[in-house]
């Protein structure tokens, strides 16, 4: 009978354990932050030295230390593509603890299929905290589509916003990763953008504002020089 019970009581721990490991097999997203998509962004935000690339192309303008994964061109179907590892630390020290993601989209025109942020397999954009499930997680089935507003320049076209790593030790390792398709031209940014970053102006009108700026100088360059001197 002594042996029947620490048989089925060896039985039962070996049941617990691998109970256990297959539990922690299974992503644990109820607790995840759900992140939000704009498009195209209520705000516009250029990408600069205090909005740093995660993911990009080699026009980035990031601060020394920072690196960035230098996106392929045009790469055929979906891609699936992560930043380098930074510490939570190196993050929150350039854009502090609350943060959103700007995306400026490279398309060659608007008569192609929609640039698009994917599911794939479960979230399209994630960031994930020292390893497991992803502490953040956007997921978009079929709402992550750009309105292309401003193409290839430099300034956002998408937001994701919900960002905050208030709490998170600042040794931690963290990690973007995002899916996405119908990439048909350059190589998009994605950048990270300061919470109490100050939005700017669409470059379309920064450029009537130039031209304005610019005629009235003309016009008051004229007025200086006065009426000219009509022969006698």
């Amino acid at each position: 009978m002594k042996a029947r019970r620490h048989i089925r009581g060896w039985y039962g721990a070996v049941s617990v354990i691998a109970t256990v490991m297959m539990l922690a097999m299974i992503p644990a997203t109820a607790g995840a932050v759900a992140l939000t998509w704009e498009s195209p962004g209520s705000q516009i935000f250029q990408q600069t030295l205090n909005s740093p690339c995660i993911i990009g192309d080699p026009s980035c303008n990031n601060p020394a230390g920072f690196g960035f994964t230098l996106l392929a061109v045009s790469p055929a179907g979906t891609t699936l593509v992560s930043s380098p590892t930074y510490t939570v630390g190196q993050i929150t020290g350039i854009v502090g603890n609350a943060f959103i993601v700007g995306l400026d989209i490279n398309q060659a025109t608007q008569n192609v299929p929609a640039y698009s942020l994917i599911d794939n397999p479960s979230f399209a954009f994630t960031l994930n905290i020292d390893g497991g499930a992803p502490e953040f997680t956007l997921v978009c089935g079929t709402t992550c589509v750009s309105t292309l507003v401003n193409n290839g320049n430099g300034f956002s076209d998408a937001l994701i916003r919900g960002f905050d790593l208030s709490g998170f030790d600042p040794s931690l390792n963290a990690v973007f990763t995002v899916s996405y398709i119908n990439d048909t031209d350059g190589r998009e940014e994605f950048f990270i953008i300061p919470g109490n970053a100050t939005p700017v102006p669409e470059p379309t009108t920064l450029l009537l504002v130039g031209t304005l700026l610019a005629g009235l100088g003309v016009v008051a360059r004229r007025g200086l020089k006065g009426p000219s001197s009509l022969p006698a």
